[in-house]
């Protein structure tokens, strides 16, 4: 069915299910509402012009209405939600949110329910609350902000290929051929953070994308150049609250 029929629905909130094959890239596009997309397995890569996020089964990704983007499944099962952007239950930037048990059994529920369903009683109910969870579900730290600089961008480009923690300023300034300064200012203002947070916060959606594979945690840790499984543990945990082991026990 094509997207825009399924969009002209006459209600506020529509909710659908599809399964993907793994690696499925779906191109550029945008829709005319936002879009709350969830995977109930595998992961989904979403990108805009300039800016990528990792979304995990635990986890979804609010689109705004309009924002180009394009989505690569891998091995994704997704609940989607197609919600009027008159709603504004969240900002104008993609995200990657927490999903709750509550909301990932509502989103469930969701697609399960006739596109016209009644505007009163039970299905119109758990959309409202669905709203709510959207609305207060805490954000995550999985976005890799892109520089528009064609040279930046390209050193940005190799480096999410191969991460290494260790990677320095004085090296890519030298690249650049600017002083290690001025290139903080750089790259600061081109992404929005400093060179160490963007290079720690590749390093650990690195790390998420190997743990959803199931290599050994000394390897990543390796990898990305840790002395130490201690040291890597430390870093992931400090950033998300569990370390990798749990997270490497969470369903997929």
């Amino acid at each position: 069915m094509v997207i825009h029929t399924i969009e002209d629905t006459p209600r506020e909130i529509i909710a659908l299910a599809t399964d993907y094959k793994d690696g499925t890239l779906l191109p550029m596009h945008q829709h005319q509402r936002a879009q709350f997309l969830y995977s109930i397995r595998g992961m989904m890569e979403v990108s805009t012009e300039h800016d990528r996020w990792l979304v995990f089964p635990d986890s979804g990704v609010w689109i705004p209405s309009q924002i180009q983007h394009s989505v690569r499944m891998l091995n994704a099962s997704t609940r989607s939600l197609y919600i009027s952007p008159e709603l504004s239950l969240r900002g104008e930037r993609c995200e990657v949110v927490k999903v709750s048990k509550l909301m990932h059994t509502l989103l469930m529920a969701a697609t399960e329910i006739p596109r016209l369903y009644e505007l009163q009683g039970r299905d119109a109910t758990l959309f409202q609350l669905l709203t709510y969870e959207i609305q207060s579900a805490e954000a995550l730290p999985f976005h890799i902000p892109l520089p528009q600089d064609p040279i930046l961008l390209a050193l940005c480009q190799s480096f999410i290929q191969s991460p290494n923690i260790h990677e320095s300023l004085e090296k890519w300034a030298s690249l650049t051929h600017k002083s290690t300064r001025t290139f903080s200012r750089f790259f600061q203002k081109e992404t929005g953070m400093t060179f160490s947070q963007w290079r720690q916060q590749i390093c650990l959606l690195y790390a998420l994308t190997e743990l959803t594979k199931n290599q050994p945690i000394t390897n990543i840790a390796l990898s990305l150049g840790y002395e130490s499984i201690s040291a890597f543990s430390a870093m992931f945990k400090k950033s998300l609250n569990y370390s990798p082991s749990e997270f490497s026990q969470f369903p997929s």
